[in-house]
């Protein structure tokens, strides 16, 4: 039960060298949305951590996240930074939304490339566009997008009752054997 005005999908694109297994994951706001993040206080982090951390100091709302997983695309330098760059905007591009306003991710291996194409990468994200949606089904295929070594989905969802009406929850994670990932109290050991 995903809250109003959001939509998540995921599907194989070749990023994961597992033939098959669901590799990327959309998760999208109809209405550009105020984000936060925790990142690590590690001095190594992943081209994502740096362009997420770069777009959240400019930008104050945000209209999707574009995650992938089989490669964290860490210790991967410039070329890893324009790679999650890229993620992003051919994210942009394909929705139509205001530049700088899509967040990444990604998990999987270190110190691989993600060797995004923008061109190649920009026909998955289209794809995934026409496959995204509200129902459980579209719920368990982005969450099973960004799974690595994980067994089993995690995701939960809530519905608080406030005085006009009521508040939708959903969430998901990831994760299932970081390694000291230096997080702020209290240690976060997953993508969410």
């Amino acid at each position: 039960m995903l809250p109003k005005g959001f939509k998540i999908g995921g599907m194989w694109s070749g990023l994961s060298k597992k033939e098959g297994k669901k590799d990327l994951a959309l998760f999208v706001s109809e209405s550009p949305a105020n984000a936060a993040g925790i990142f690590t206080k590690s001095i190594v982090k992943a081209a994502p951590v740096l362009i997420d951390i770069e777009r959240l100091k400019k930008v104050g709302k945000f209209s999707a996240i574009v995650a992938n997983s089989g490669c964290a695309n860490a210790c991967t330098g410039d070329k890893g930074k324009k790679d999650a760059e890229n993620m992003c905007s051919a994210t942009e591009e394909s929705f139509n939304f205001e530049t700088g306003s899509v967040l990444c991710a990604s998990t999987g291996v270190i110190g691989q490339y993600l060797n995004i194409l923008q061109d190649d990468f920009k026909k998955s994200i289209d794809m995934l566009k026409d496959n995204i949606g509200t129902f459980l089904k579209n719920e368990d295929e982005a969450v099973l997008a960004i799974m690595t070594t994980d067994t089993f989905i995690k995701k939960s969802d809530r519905k608080v009752e406030v005085k006009n009406g009521e508040i939708k929850i959903w969430g998901c994670v990831k994760g299932a054997g970081m390694i000291h990932p230096n997080m702020h109290d209290p240690h976060a050991t997953m993508l969410t």
